[in-house]
């Protein structure tokens, strides 16, 4: 079977983010909290309810896991450093 780019943008690379690692803890707690299915956080969906968990999870990320913004940006569904800047920076979390 041929792997298509959506395909690759549904899951973070295999064995880069086990799913036990705190980045998988916020990711779901933070699905939980907005009624969402975590897939959706890192999907390319654009509604606003939920880019708002998305970017909710992207400094709750950055705050308490201190990860770089390359390396939330490949957990985040392979988005570019500054996707993830701009969504810090609308929470004022740079």
């Amino acid at each position: 079977d041929m792997i298509r780019m959506t395909d690759i943008r549904i899951l973070p690379p295999p064995g880069i983010f086990p799913r036990d690692t705190p980045g998988w803890t916020i990711l779901h707690e933070i699905s939980r909290k907005h009624d969402l299915n975590w897939r959706r956080l890192i999907d390319q969906d654009r509604r606003a309810k939920i880019v708002a968990a998305r970017d909710e999870a992207i400094a709750r990320i950055r705050t308490e896991l201190k990860w770089s913004l390359s390396r939330i940006g490949t957990f985040m569904g392979h988005r570019h450093h500054t996707t993830i800047w701009h969504s810090l920076t609308k929470r004022d979390v740079c």
